[in-house]
Parts: structure tokens; C-alpha cells; sequence
């Protein structure tokens, strides 16, 4: 799962005048932590008559210690004009994007899906997903038979993790803990709209003792025990 910047649209429809020259400037240093965005709309009725209305997106970055960022953000504004029953709308589109981010530490590069990284000191399952979030990123999910290839490749590389059966397993973003059989990816998307669901033969079958997920070295989905240590993939979008 990836995403190569950051975009956000926002779209305003407004009666009458817009203007941007009006309204309330960002304060300096105005209480954002870095990449934090502050999205704020204001309108108000002129003496004429019209409204007059301002949106304002703020952002900070990290500092050039810690940047998290490369390059600048870029804003496109488009606006079009059309009549609507009996009045004229005026439809304004901003567009800002945002560059991709750095990876932290030891994440290598997967061009189009993201970074990754392949922890080989195991850890339970909970343990695993707080260790991804330190460093910025999160417990691995499949998207695509693409991203497991990448993912089984790098695996590959480290043939003798374990004497016993979890060398063949890494622990990935996925588990039924919330509700027995309902598996969800860590950010509560069910694994069935993820685009990759390719369980092994017999999988899953560990009832309620299995409750974790995990990548088999052959590619294939499985279910296991979330207090058993095993290596684990942790992923940081672009």
C-alpha cells in the first residue's frame, strides 16, 4: 500500500463573491506539531450585501534536523463560473501536494509501493505494531500480488531466521481480534477490500488462538498465536 504524495482537494462552492484577501493570517508558530494541517473556512456578509468568504490551510513540517519532507508543497487553483437556477455559482478548486517523505532509518525503497523494512529480532504481535508506529511507519499490509513478491524477495534474503517452524512466517498488519473470523487490517479495512487475500491451503485454523496475522514465505496468508514471537514487516508509505 502506497501513495506517491499527499494531495488534498478541497472543493468550494460559494454564492456570489469569493475573495481571499480578507479575513484572519496565520499566527507565527501558531501551536501545529510537525505535519499537522489546519484547515479553516470563514465567511462573512459585506455592507453591500455580498459574502465574502477565505479558506486557509496551514501546515508545518519538521525542522531541518528531522525533516520528514523533501521539497515544497505546491498549490493549483482552478475556479469555473455557471448559472444555477437563477444564480451564478462559482466553483473554486485548490489542489495542494505535498512531496514525498524521507524514510526513517534501514527502510529500503520499493519504487511505486513504499518503504520497507524487515525486523529479524522477533517480537509478539503487539509488540511488533508499536515498534513500526516509533519509527513512523506500520505493520505491513498486501495490497497486490506485486507488493508480496517485493515483500517475499526481501524475506528471501534472510533464509535462517529461526531453528524452527517460525522461520517460515513474518508477522503482517492484519488480525481478527476485534470480532472472531473478521479479519481488518490495522486501520480497521476489511482484508477482503485490501486487494490481496490470498490465504494458504487451510487457512485460517486456529480459531480463537489464532488471532494475528502473518506472511508465509511462499506468499500465502495464515493465522497464528499474537503472543508468539516472530520477525515482522514494518512499512512506510511515500
Amino acid at each position: 500500500m502506497s501513495y506517491i504524495s499527499m494531495v488534498l482537494k478541497a472543493t468550494c462552492l460559494l454564492l456570489c463573491v469569493m475573495a481571499f484577501t480578507e479575513g484572519t493570517t496565520p499566527k507565527k508558530c501558531d501551536n501545529l506539531q510537525p505535519s499537522d494541517l489546519k484547515l479553516s473556512v470563514t465567511s462573512r456578509r459585506n455592507q453591500t450585501g455580498h459574502w465574502i468568504a477565505q479558506a486557509m490551510l496551514q501546515h508545518k513540517g519538521q525542522d531541518v534536523t528531522g525533516m520528514q519532507n523533501e521539497g515544497l508543497w505546491s498549490l493549483d487553483m482552478d475556479h469555473t463560473t455557471f448559472t444555477c437556477e437563477g444564480g451564478e455559482t462559482v466553483v473554486i478548486t485548490a489542489t495542494v501536494t505535498a512531496p514525498p517523505r524521507k524514510p526513517s532509518p534501514n527502510y529500503e525503497l520499493i519504487p511505486g509501493l513504499g518503504y520497507y523494512k524487515l525486523h529479524t529480532e522477533g517480537k509478539i504481535w503487539h509488540r511488533a505494531r508499536l515498534i513500526c508506529a516509533e519509527e513512523g511507519a506500520h505493520l505491513a499490509i498486501i495490497n497486490s500480488e506485486e507488493e508480496a513478491e517485493e515483500l517475499k524477495a526481501i524475506l528471501a534474503r534472510h533464509p535462517k531466521l529461526y531453528s524452527d517452524y517460525r522461520n517460515e512466517y513474518v508477522y503482517i498488519g492484519i488480525s481478527d481480534i476485534r470480532s472472531e473470523g473478521d479479519w481488518i487490517t490495522i486501520f480497521g479495512q476489511p482484508l477482503n477490500t485490501t486487494g490481496y487475500m490470498k490465504w494458504a491451503p487451510n487457512q485460517p485454523n486456529q480459531g480463537r488462538e489464532g488471532n494475528c496475522g502473518l506472511m508465509q514465505r511462499t506468499g500465502g496468508l495464515h493465522d497464528g498465536a499474537c503472543v508468539t514471537e516472530f520477525a515482522f514487516f514494518c512499512e512506510q508509505q511515500l
